[in-house]
């Protein structure tokens, strides 16, 4: 076959049939290429666009990762999608918002994947034609018989690598991994939480009641404040409407939102809230030689730690006195033989003026309860004796409320940014008041003793029974171990039942709204809500794993570049069609004489498999040497070694 521009070349006579003692051939044809530049929209020049493209893309694409990660980590999120309160409308349950950053993400990173496989498919499928460029290369290794468009995408790794193909292979693997891990979880690059921020409403409540503390007298009736204690500290409930605005440790005004409704499932946080707590300090057992019980002229006898025993008549009254830091301790038992297993009385200390440390007298509680005494008639009872004193305090404190909106029932959240402190004082005789009322029961609740009380003792012993006593154990088997722990749970009940009363009797007795007009400027108060949102994170695992893959493929699409660029420089491109391939194989004379030999009759099987039988086409070296304008295909030590023809 010639051409008008084929340079004369020689060729070995050959048979139609060639024997095997053919010599070794060395040929030189000429195939056709462009004379001019190739324009970037031909094939390897529009391969060096699109792998330079990937390489920005790609590195694009992994800032933006990297920036969305560290404004994730360091903003508590990226933007905030939508408040808590959202889950209270059924209709805002789920938005097409939701699809910004769960499909978003896939998409564009389906879209990268796509322009990956487009280059990397590009390279590997003119890495075999490409080698005949470099230079004499076997045919098993160029694209006499290598083909990536039609082998298996699973199989290519393996025969790549067999054939030296490194780059073939390592960009195979790229592709596979890509669309197997990173676009499937790039739906889980960002995540939605849930996250608690602040926002100022300005003055966003009012004051609707205060206190006036002078309500709390002797005269009162403090069953209700009983009730409420006894509710919230021996039951654990919660105390009504009364404990709504009270914590464990103050009682505060009520407020209401001024202006617009507070935000459903947040935290109100007012500003500049007076709150109002009473307490018992300084408590502590008194010495046993500071008092006395006596009944008849009969006084009792000091038995050390803290103990009197007394020999009573049964069914008389017994007097208890003593001195106690100059003042003076009196209270009157009646005791009855058989009836009560536990004598618990309560008083005010009576201090001259001016005597007391502080302005409010001190209080006692008195426990007694009957021993045995060998010898000891019918009509008579020993009496073992504890005596506790506290110091009461009460005080204010103008902090910060926090107000829980999801909760309706206990409001209270916290009482924090404490300012400053005050005291507030009670009338004369409210300490005796709440600890001589009677009790309604004649046994403490939780306790199997029976028990002479009063209502007040009665909720101290319902609760240190609760929390520090066996209820079981008889109150004269109190052994030396258990005596510590029984002072010490006998000094918290007493506090905690005496707080909870002042602040219960403040709740329920002590408000005036008559004091707190609606529209009264003083009465607005600065507020600061926090409430729920959701905001867009980035789920930083994910982040880290689609990074490294990113620089991965941006290093591969670096390799992928030069390879291409040196496609370009040697103008290496696929054959257009099918009538671009046998213009190829007829350019070279020895292939086109195989192709020939093996299309004869009886060929033996596929047109390949046939021609590496009939011919050493695997082995024999292929090259295409550049000469000008022309591409010349050489084929070297191509030698049949006979077979079916």
């Amino acid at each position: 076959m010639t051409h008008p521009a084929e340079t004369t070349i020689r060729l070995d006579d050959m048979p139609s049939h060639p024997s095997k003692s053919t010599s070794a051939l060395i040929t030189t044809h000429p195939i056709s290429s462009p004379s001019k530049p190739a324009s970037l929209l031909s094939g390897a020049s529009f391969l060096v666009f699109l792998s330079n493209s990937l390489i920005l893309t790609t590195t694009s694409y992994f800032i933006v990762v990297l920036s969305l990660t560290i404004l994730s980590s360091t903003n508590d999120g990226i933007v905030t999608i939508r408040r808590w309160s959202y889950i209270r409308s059924s209709e805002e349950g789920f938005t097409g918002l939701s699809l910004l950053w769960t499909s978003l993400p896939t998409l564009t990173f389906s879209l990268l994947g796509f322009l990956m496989g487009w280059v990397f498919k590009d390279v590997i499928e003119l890495t075999p034609f490409l080698e005949l460029y470099r230079g004499p290369v076997r045919g098993d290794r160029s694209a006499v018989l290598v083909d990536y468009r039609t082998e298996p995408r699973l199989w290519v790794v393996p025969r790549a690598l067999r054939r030296g193909h490194w780059l073939v292979a390592v960009l195979m693997v790229a592709m596979l991994g890509y669309a197997a891990a990173v676009v499937p979880l790039s739906a889980h690059l960002l995540e939605t939480r849930l996250l608690r921020v602040a926002e100022v409403q300005g003055e966003g409540a009012r004051q609707v009641s205060g206190f006036v503390t002078g309500r709390l007298s002797a005269e009162a009736d403090y069953g209700r404040a009983m009730e409420i204690a006894s509710a919230r500290e021996v039951y654990g409930g919660g105390g009504g409407e009364f404990a709504r605005w009270m914590n464990g440790e103050y009682v505060f005004p009520t407020f209401a939102a001024a202006g617009r409704a507070w935000p459903e499932n947040s935290t109100v946080t007012i500003q500049g809230v007076r709150g109002y707590t009473g307490a018992l300090g300084g408590c502590g057992f008194v010495e046993a030689d500071k008092y006395r019980i006596s009944e008849a002229g009969r006084v009792g006898n000091s038995t050390g730690n803290g103990t009197t025993t007394v020999t009573v008549t049964a069914g008389r009254v017994v007097g208890v006195s003593g001195v106690d830091g100059g003042c003076l301790i009196k209270l009157d038992l009646e005791v009855e033989d058989g009836k009560y297993d536990l004598y618990f009385g309560s008083g005010v200390y009576q201090c001259p003026e001016g005597q007391s440390n502080s302005t409010r007298p001190p209080v006692f509680f008195l426990m007694a309860w009957p021993v045995t005494t060998p010898g000891l008639n019918s009509s008579s009872l020993a009496l073992s004796t504890r005596m506790l004193s506290c110091q009461p305090e009460y005080r204010t404190a103008l902090g910060s409320l926090a107000i829980s909106t999801a909760n309706s029932e206990l409001p209270i959240n916290g009482f924090s940014n404490i300012s400053s402190t005050d005291t507030w004082t009670p009338q004369a005789g409210f300490e005796k008041a709440i600890l001589t009322a009677k009790s309604t029961s004649a046994s403490a609740a939780g306790s199997r003793a029976r028990v002479q009380t009063t209502a007040f003792g009665n909720l101290v012993l319902a609760r240190f029974d609760i929390t520090k006593r066996d209820p079981a154990r008889p109150w004269s088997e109190n052994d030396v171990d258990t005596e510590k722990d029984l002072q010490a749970g006998l000094i918290e009940s007493a506090q905690t039942i005496f707080k909870s009363v002042i602040l219960s009797s403040l709740s329920s007795m002590g408000r005036d709204e008559s004091k707190w007009p609606l529209g009264a400027k003083e009465n607005l108060r600065l507020v600061t809500t926090d409430i729920d949102v959701e905001r867009l994170f980035v789920f930083f695992p994910v982040a880290v794993f689609i990074m490294a893959a990113l620089f991965l493929v941006a290093v591969m699409a670096v390799a992928a570049s030069m390879v291409s660029r040196e496609m370009r420089n040697r103008n290496v491109s696929l054959p257009a069609n099918v009538l671009a391939y046998h213009g190829m194989l007829h350019d070279c004379g020895d292939l086109h004489q195989v192709a020939a030999a093996v299309h004869d009759p009886d060929p033996d099987g596929d047109f390949s498999e046939a021609a590496k039988k009939q011919w050493n086409v695997k082995s024999a070296l292929f090259h295409i040497e550049v000469e000008g304008a022309r591409r010349r295909l050489h084929a070297q030590g191509l030698q049949w070694r006979g077979g079916n023809t």
